[in-house]
């Protein structure tokens, strides 16, 4: 590294140092010495560049530009100290390998998601980019790259870059330490068997379409009245309403809806990088890496979107908890169908009759109520849902895990399980909602899904589930 900062630019101090390199190409240097800390270095042509020396804990990497778009650094942490800061959160660092990530996005341009830097590695260019990326572990690997590379070139972790390496017939040899890496990620990821790989990938496309369904919500026609103008702009209804994400005087409609479309792209260009990887290479290791990678990120999103969903939920029907006359009828309906027929049809009803409960309920967060409605389920209701016993302390470990998270739990067979439950939480939400849209389609004064045709809807439901499952 010090011959190629002799070739680039002076290094005026150990900590900060500056150069145009107005004669470069970009060009990232990822290394990593176990003994001298982590360095990241990125060359830019015509920008600004504001670098860090990471030595122990570091705050902020600075850059200003890429390809002329404004950047901004979304994640950044490395190991060597055993705690960074995101966001206000403090997190341990896993293992004793070098996890070091950056996310460069910008929101007006799309190549602006092109670079994500994720150690060890997730790279990927919505253009092709030279690349040139230096790794010095305990063996001195060393691979340099800089022709351009595939549209959707990828590094996926530890394994996936010694694998890649040494398929591209430009790397060394792996060391003994290195096989232990690739042979480690392989009998932790073991007890997916193919079965259970198409029903994760199941999983995945599910999970992205009921993202974008939900998505398509917020973005529903007018004559739904899930939009209104705000400070001369459109945004959807449900973000008007305060309480639901936070307090009164922090309340922006518009970056809440901003934040609501990152969320939605991110988590879709997640899922489908992962679903798109595993068909295309069939590597156990590689969706391991990927999964690994983006798993706390995930679990946010999904939480995040399950909340927006909710709160539509709760914006289209804002009526108070029907009478315990009319929760007697649904009863009867629901163990009339369990006696008689359980089929999908009625598992939709199911859904949508505790996504309706859920709605009615009490309580200021989303787990409150789970633990509100987990409270109200009848012995016929748990067998139709064994698993919404276990929902709420996964939603609870979940929150704990945001606020502390762990990267030491690798993906394992609690964590598939963890990724159902969320599928099922935000596929009962969208459901139930989709149901209720499709219930009132045909009367024109109902599409505007008032108080009182949601009221009215309300009360018939008896009446609909019975007509539906006779």
């Amino acid at each position: 590294m010090l011959t190629i900062l002799s070739e680039i630019g002076k290094l005026t101090s150990p900590g900060l140092w500056k150069d145009p390199f107005k004669s470069f190409q970009w060009v990232g240097n990822l290394t990593y010495s176990p003994s001298d800390g982590c360095d990241l270095e990125v060359y830019t042509e015509n920008n600004d560049l504001d670098i860090y020396h990471l030595s122990g804990e570091f705050e902020l990497i600075k850059w200003n530009g890429f390809d002329g778009v404004p950047c901004t650094i979304i994640d950044a942490f490395c190991q060597n100290s055993t705690e960074f800061h995101k966001g206000g959160q403090r997190r341990t660092i896993f293992g004793n390998h070098m996890l070091y990530g950056i996310h460069i996005d910008s929101k007006t341009q799309p190549i602006a998601r092109g670079l994500t830097f994720r150690s060890p590695a997730l790279v990927r260019w919505s253009q092709p980019k030279n690349i040139s990326v230096t790794w010095n572990g305990a063996s001195n690997i060393v691979a340099n790259y800089s022709s351009p590379p595939p549209v959707d070139f990828c590094l996926k972790g530890i394994a996936d870059v010694i694998m890649w390496w040494s398929a591209s017939a430009k790397a060394c040899p792996m060391s003994d330490g290195e096989h232990r890496i690739v042979e480690q990620s392989a009998i932790q990821f073991s007890f997916l068997n193919e079965k259970s790989f198409n029903e994760l990938l199941d999983i995945i496309s599910a999970m992205e379409f009921y993202a974008n369904f939900a998505s398509n919500l917020f973005a529903g026609p007018p004559e739904c009245n899930l939009l209104i103008k705000h400070d001369d702009m459109t945004v959807p209804r449900v973000l008007l309403h305060r309480g639901w994400y936070g307090k009164e005087h922090d309340h922006d409609p518009r970056s809440e809806y901003f934040r609501f479309c990152d969320v939605k792209e991110n988590l879709s260009y997640s899922l489908s990088l992962w679903f798109e990887s595993y068909k295309k290479h069939r590597d156990a290791v590689q969706l391991y890496s990927l999964i690994r990678t983006r798993k706390y990120d995930i679990q946010s999103e999904l939480l995040y979107l399950a909340r927006c969903v909710e709160a539509l939920a709760r914006d289209l029907f804002p009526c108070d908890e029907p009478s315990k006359a009319e929760d007697r009828k649904i009863g009867k309906v629901l163990r009339k169908a369990l006696r008689e027929n359980f089929d999908t049809a009625f598992q939709e009803k199911f859904r949508d009759r505790i996504c309706r409960k859920l709605v009615g309920l009490g309580g200021t967060s989303f787990q409150d109520r789970l633990i509100d409605l987990n409270k109200h389920l009848s012995g016929s209701i748990r067998e139709v849902c064994p698993k919404f016993d276990s929902l709420v302390p996964i939603v609870a470990k979940w929150r704990n895990d945001l606020t502390h998270c762990n990267p030491r739990e690798m993906l394992n067979q609690d964590i598939f399980d963890e990724l159902c439950l969320c599928r099922d939480l935000l596929k009962m939400c969208v459901e139930a909602i989709f149901l209720r849209l499709m219930s009132v389609s045909d009367d024109r004064a109902a599409r505007t899904l008032s108080h009182h045709y949601a009221w009215q809807f309300r009360k018939t439901l008896p009446k609909v589930l019975a007509s539906r499952l006779s």
